[in-house]
Parts: C-alpha cells; sequence; structure tokens
C-alpha cells in the first residue's frame, strides 16, 4: 500500500498537484486494471472514493465510485479489490 501512496503521489506532482499545499488529501487504497482506487476528502468532508487512470491521475480524470454521502464517513473504509 506504500508503494501504491507513493507511485500516486508522484503520478500527481507531475501532473501539477500538490495537496500538501491545499486542503485536500488523496489516500491511494489500491490499483487493477490500470486504475487508482482513490479515497478522497476534495469535495467531500466525509470522503468519497473515486477511480483514476495510473497513467495520468490527475483530479480532471478521476471518476466517481463511491460518491461522497454528508451522513455518512468513508474515511478509513477498507476496500478488497482482489
Amino acid at each position: 500500500e506504500k508503494r501504491i501512496h507513493h507511485q500516486l503521489r508522484e503520478s500527481l506532482l507531475q501532473a501539477g498537484e500538490d495537496s500538501k499545499s491545499s486542503d485536500w488529501a488523496p489516500v491511494a487504497v489500491g490499483h487493477r486494471d490500470g486504475l487508482f482506487y482513490i479515497q478522497t476528502n476534495r469535495d467531500a468532508k466525509n470522503f468519497r472514493l473515486v477511480t483514476a487512470p495510473v497513467a495520468d491521475p490527475a483530479p480532471g480524470n478521476w471518476k466517481e465510485f463511491i460518491p461522497h454521502r454528508p451522513d455518512v464517513s468513508a474515511a478509513g473504509a477498507h476496500i478488497d479489490l482482489y
């Protein structure tokens, strides 16, 4: 999981995204079939799960996988991708 998070962070930096200088955080849950599965609080106070292509995981390429719900926190959710 650390390797995946590092790969995601490096890819976001290359895309010009630096979450450390903003108020959101991507948390790589995993990757499968060319997609990152990312838990994030960007535009989602209680977190949401998005997918992004490994080749270009910039936020503009994110697709909603599990949407944000204001009444339910998804922080720390476990997703089994295998």
